[in-house]
This record gives C-alpha cells, structure tokens and sequence, in this order.
C-alpha cells in the first residue's frame, strides 16, 4: 500500500474526502499493479481511472471554488492543472516504455498527493465550511 487513509488526510469536507478515500483507492491499485508486475492491460486501465477520478475531483472543486468566489481559486487551479499535466505524462512514458513508470514514480505521486491534501485542500475545505457549504 502506497497511501494509507487516516485522519490526517481528512479536510472535514464530507464531499472532499470521499473522494479523497476514492483517489487513495486507485492510486493504491496502480502502485499494486506496478509492484506486481501486472500485465500492461491492466496498468493502463488503472492509470486511465486515476486520470478520469482525478479530472473528475478536480473539476467539483473548482465548481465550488467559483460558486463561492474563493479567493484562492486561481493557485489551486493551477496545483491542479500542474498533477494533471504530470499524469498525462506519466501516462505517456508508460505508452512508450513500460518500465518508465516505477515504485519511484508513484512515491512522487504520494508526496504530490498528501501535501496538496494537507495544505491546499485543507484551505479549501476551511473556506467552505466558512461558508456553510459543500462541494
């Protein structure tokens, strides 16, 4: 298991956090995979959940982060659209060299994660619980 799901990675934003649980869930499953071995099927698949879950999550939040006029929009959407461009090219080096995409990879991917739930998200979630709302 790459990331372990515990209080620390809670926002307190019901929403938020279900997906959050939702994304720790997949990433687990590619970094299984990559560990295993798994035939390169099934590795794309899972990378092709993370991008969909990913794109997904991201877009509720910007939905709300503009619904609510938050004032940190512009940086998070740029957080955001930084994982994005770093998955596709993940996905890409996997496309052209199976074993471009490593145990390595993956623990940027957990730091990228974690830190960005620690502190963006959490500024976030703050805001709309300010506000009395969710996502």
């Amino acid at each position: 298991m790459l990331i372990q799901w515990d209080d620390s990675l809670a926002v307190g934003n019901h929403e938020i956090d279900s997906d959050h649980k939702h994304l720790v869930y997949v990433i687990n499953r590619l970094y299984d995979a990559i560990r295993d071995n798994c035939a390169d099927e099934i590795i794309d698949s899972v990378l092709s959940d993370l991008a969909d879950y990913t794109d997904y999550h991201f877009r509720r939040e910007e939905q709300a982060m503009i619904a609510h006029r938050y004032e940190e929009y512009e940086r998070h959407r740029r957080y955001h659209n930084e994982l994005i461009e770093q998955l596709s090219d993940l996905i890409h080096r996997f496309e052209k060299d199976r074993n471009s995409v490593t145990t390595e990879t993956l623990e940027f991917l957990r730091h990228w994660f974690i830190d960005h739930v620690r502190v963006t998200d959490v500024r976030l979630a703050a805001f709309l619980r300010s506000r009395e709302v969710t996502i």
